[in-house]
């Protein structure tokens, strides 16, 4: 029990938590609103979103502190991937 040599560790934090959940159901009420009401009333920078399951898999593969466990609806839901509700969610920075 050294503070000053750590047992290693996998992830800094868990991988399945309420915010992964928001993070991937941005489009849907109420997780919309929960992401609202988390970024202190406004969305995220768009380049922080989800985007699309692509982008979230180099994010995963390129960066180690970028994990996420996939949540259900990814598997059965196409709605996760439209913005049917045609919410503000930005312009990505390279556009």
């Amino acid at each position: 029990d050294d503070p000053y040599n750590p047992i290693p560790f996998m992830y800094g934090s868990h991988y399945s938590n309420a915010g992964i959940v928001v993070h991937f159901l941005i489009r849907q009420e109420p997780f919309t609103s929960l992401a609202v009401n988390f970024q202190g009333g406004h969305f995220d920078c768009p380049d922080r979103l989800f985007i699309s399951m692509q982008s979230a898999w180099h994010a995963c593969n390129t960066n180690s502190l970028d994990f996420k466990e996939l949540i259900p609806e990814l598997f059965y839901d196409p709605d996760v991937f439209v913005n049917s509700n045609q919410f503000p969610l930005g312009r990505l920075y390279d556009e």
